[in-house]
């Protein structure tokens, strides 16, 4: 009927706005699309203060949310959550290289590895992994870090998770099979 009909051009229009909007570019509900002509590099780590050990999940995106590439690894020995945190920004920084980007943004769901990204310094066991990641940094011609929620990086998260019970894989041009449905969820800007 119209009202129907009328609901669904207003929900249409408003995701159209919304996407197309500089100033509404986050959804609360997941990825963010990152700058125009940017790729977004996605990080994050597990870790587990049992055994000392960890993992991180890495993946790439363009602006449109295409698939790039995606990395993860384990962690044979991580003192805590911080470093797994920071090594997980290393390691993704490393597969931005290797993919060939070189205008990103760096989204991490730990606001303390972001604010000593941005600060530069960090006074913590992980401040040679931050000394890494300047570096690397320098081969990028524009990086920006930002601080993500946890519902923005469930793509990372799902690569850091299959670490700890699959060997380390890097993808290239094509995602991994397990984390397609989150792709494809956080491509959707009208949700059922």
């Amino acid at each position: 009927n119209a009202s129907q009909v009328s609901l669904v051009v207003r929900a249409l229009a408003a995701n159209f706005i919304s996407a197309n909007s500089p100033k509404a570019r986050a959804r609360l509900d997941g990825w963010v699309r990152p700058r125009c002509d940017y790729v977004q590099l996605n990080v994050d780590a597990g870790f587990d203060a049992d055994t000392l050990e960890g993992s991180v999940g890495a993946v790439i995106r363009d602006h449109n949310g295409k698939f790039i590439a995606a990395a993860n690894e384990k962690l044979n020995i991580c003192y805590d959550a911080f470093m797994a945190e920071a090594i997980a920004v290393r390691f993704g920084l490393n597969l931005a290289r290797t993919a060939g980007c070189n205008k990103i943004e760096v989204n991490s769901d730990s606001v303390e590895v972001i604010s000593a990204l941005k600060e530069g310094y960090s006074s913590s066991v992980a401040s040679a992994i931050f000394d890494d990641c300047f570096f690397i940094s320098l081969d990028f011609n524009n990086i920006v870090f930002e601080h993500c929620y946890r519902e923005n990086n469930k793509v990372a998260h799902e690569l850091a998770r299959l670490a700890r019970f699959t060997p380390p894989d890097v993808w290239m041009e094509a995602a991994p099979m397990a984390v397609v449905p989150f792709l494809v969820s956080d491509a959707t800007i009208v949700a059922n």
